[in-house]
C-alpha cells in the first residue's frame, strides 16, 4: 500500500518551505513515514519510509553522510531534514545521494512538521482504504460474481467499468515461499504496483494476483525488478472484454504451466507479459 513520494511532495510543495535538493524523485514509493534521529535507529525500519529528522544532531557533513548511509541500507524512501541555513549540504552530499538514489529535502527550523506529516498520513491510509477496497471488490468479482453489489460499486466508482478491456495477470515463484511470507512475490507487488496505470493487486495462496484496466490488447509492459538469485517464476495472462467475464473458471490455470527453472545473477531482471493467452515469458 505505498503512493509515490513525488505525489505527496507535491500535495504539500505551496503550503511549506521544503525544499528538494536531489536530481530527481527516484520513482520513490512510500508506504509510511516516520521520525528518525540517528542512524543506530534505522534498522528499526520496514523499508520504503519517507524519514523526517529535527536537524538537531546535523552537526557536520560526515554526521549527514553517516546517517544517509544508514537510511540507504534500510531502503529508505527519502529525507527531509531541518536546517538552521541554506545552503546546508555540500556539494559531496547531494551528489552521494544522487548516486544512491535517495531524494534528500530540507525545512527551515520554523516548518511544522506535525501539519506536514498529517497532511501525508492523511494521504497514505485514505490509499490503503482504497487499496484495500478494491482487492476486496476484486476477489468478490471473481469468486461471487452473481453478487454485484459487493463489487461493482466499488469498482466502478474508482473507474473500473463493466465494458472496459481488462487483462488478469498471475505470478507464482514458489522459491521464496516461507513461513513470513514470500519475500520475491512482495517486491514484484511493489513494482507492477508503480508502473500500473489503474489496476487492482493483490496475493492469494502463494500468487500474486493483477488485474489492469483499459489496456490495449496488444499492448506490453515491462517490470525491472532488483537483483536476486531467482528461479521458478510462473506467469500467466489473459485477456478479457468485459468485466462480466471475470470468474473463477476463466482465470489462467496456475496448476502446470511452464516452469522457468533458469538462475541469474543479472543485476536487472526484465519481466514482459503480453495480453495473449497463453503465455509464459521471462528475459533473464
Amino acid at each position: 500500500m505505498a503512493i509515490k513520494l513525488q505525489s505527496l511532495y507535491e500535495a504539500i510543495n505551496n503550503q511549506f518551505d521544503v525544499i528538494l535538493h536531489t536530481n530527481s524523485f527516484y520513482d520513490k514509493e512510500v508506504t509510511w513515514i516516520h521520525t528518525v534521529e540517528q542512524g543506530e535507529f534505522s534498522h528499526l525500519l520496514h523499508g520504503d519510509e519517507l524519514i523526517f529528522n529535527s536537524g538537531l544532531n546535523f552537526t557536520s557533513q560526515d554526521w549527514l553522510k553517516e546517517f544517509l548511509k544508514s537510511l540507504k541500507d534500510a531502503h529508505a524512501s527519502g529525507l527531509i531534514i531541518s536546517v538552521k541555513s541554506r545552503p546546508a549540504f555540500s556539494q559531496e552530499i547531494i551528489d552521494y545521494c544522487n548516486e544512491i538514489q535517495l531524494p534528500l529535502f530540507s525545512t527551515s527550523w520554523d516548518t511544522p512538521f506535525i501539519d506536514i506529516m498529517r497532511i501525508f498520513s492523511e494521504i497514505l491510509l485514505k490509499n490503503e482504504h482504497r487499496e484495500t477496497s478494491l482487492a476486496a471488490a476484486l476477489k468478490n468479482a471473481i469468486y461471487y460474481p452473481e453478487n454485484e453489489d459487493s463489487y461493482l460499486n466499488p469498482l466502478e466508482s474508482n473507474g473500473f467499468f463493466r465494458d472496459m478491456n481488462y487483462t488478469v495477470l498471475i505470478i507464482s515463484c514458489h522459491t521464496y515461499d516461507s513461513d513470513s511470507g514470500n519475500s520475491y512475490l512482495e517486491q514484484l507487488e511493489k513494482k507492477i504496483r508503480y508502473f500500473m496505470s489503474k489496476g487492482i493487486g493483490y496475493e492469494e495462496g502463494k500468487n500474486l494476483i493483477v488485474l489492469f484496466a483499459g489496456e490495449s490488447v496488444n499492448s506490453t509492459m515491462s517490470v525491472r525488478i532488483t537483483p536476486m538469485s531467482m528461479s521458478g517464476l510462473e506467469l500467466r495472462s489473459r485477456s478479457l472484454q468485459t468485466f462480466t467475464a471475470l470468474t473463477r473458471p476463466h482465470l489462467p490455470p496456475i496448476s502446470s504451466p511452464k516452469l522457468l527453472s533458469r538462475r541469474t545473477s543479472l543485476s536487472t531482471i526484465s519481466l514482459v507479459y503480453t495480453n495473449f493467452w497463453p503465455i509464459s515469458t521471462i528475459n533473464l
